[in-house]
């Protein structure tokens, strides 16, 4: 038997260069942001910005195996 959990993870970010980094420009996947869609994702991020940051939350999801007995 195999279940999902779903919940959210509070994720900080310093600045914008540090939410890009770590969403945008990642090995593990291809990722085609246009410069229409980086500007208005900025513009959104900026409006939560505070001095020492922001913290977002991130989806997550845990695939849980279980071994049957």
């Amino acid at each position: 038997p195999a279940s999902e959990t779903f919940f959210h993870e509070p994720t900080h970010y310093r600045d914008f260069a540090d939410f890009e980094q770590r969403h945008f420009k990642v090995t593990h996947s291809e990722r085609n942001v246009t410069p229409a869609q980086r500007e208005a994702i900025l513009r959104l991020f900026n409006s939560h910005l505070k001095a020492d940051g922001v913290t977002l939350a991130h989806r997550m999801r845990i695939d849980l195996l279980r071994k049957r007995s």
